[in-house]
């Protein structure tokens, strides 16, 4: 469940074990006397889905940054245990390496092998086998968001915030968005999307809120 609260207290992090791979307690966060999110309560079961929708501007980004750990929050608690990773569009991969060299490295890092190798990863996220030796800095924006969800898939990530992951991508881009959720949920990983895309309305989120000026407008269910 997710919702807003009351103001929090001193900004603090700890770990939770058990069925939740996040959970946040009364967090905000300001820059200077500006507050971009407003207190927030979330409970981020493991596997699940959690889509975040708002303008531009709405404290998405910063939410995203909290919950993977990046960002510490100004008030509140955030408990986890997992081993989180945030991916903007387009990011995941240095501009200067090949594609297939730089999936080889982000899963030696983690994972590991990659599972049906390279070649399958990249048709799985829409994109040609022949891409692979090719150098990241030559494709094109909305290749390399198709990208930035394989580094996601070959990662050993167990939490995974996607922000913005459709921002670049043609019309077929939200269905290759929801297959590779998919296929991370499916591999037990949390995952949580931010976006303003109305052409991903359709992802089967356990939970959807809206931010209007950093606070909850809406949470669906």
């Amino acid at each position: 469940m997710t919702q807003a609260t009351r103001e929090g207290s001193p900004a603090t992090t700890t770990v939770v074990p058990g069925i939740f791979a996040c959970l946040l307690r009364g967090v905000s966060h300001s820059y200077g006397s500006q507050v971009v999110v407003h207190p927030i309560d979330l409970d981020l079961a493991k596997g699940s889905l959690l889509v975040v929708r708002g303008a531009n501007g709405s404290g998405k980004s910063t939410l995203l940054r909290i919950i993977c750990g990046l960002l510490r929050p100004t008030t509140g608690e955030r408990r986890s245990d997992a081993t989180a990773l945030l991916l903007a569009s387009g990011d995941g991969a240095r501009r200067r390496d090949r594609v297939e060299d730089a999936l080889r490295t982000v899963a030696a890092i983690s994972a590991g092998e990659i599972r049906g190798g390279v070649e399958s990863v990249l048709v799985g996220v829409g994109l040609p086998p022949s891409i692979a030796r090719r150098r990241v800095a030559e494709l094109s924006s909305g290749q390399r968001d198709r990208l930035t969800l394989a580094v996601a898939e070959v990662s050993g990530a167990d939490l995974v915030c996607l922000d913005e992951p459709s921002a670049h991508m043609d019309a077929g881009g939200a269905q290759i968005v929801a297959q590779s959720v998919r296929r991370l949920r499916e591999r037990g990983c949390t995952v949580v999307v931010a976006t303003h895309d109305p052409g991903l309305d359709s992802l089967p989120a356990d939970t959807a809120l809206t931010l209007d000026e950093g606070r909850v407008v809406r949470v669906v269910p």
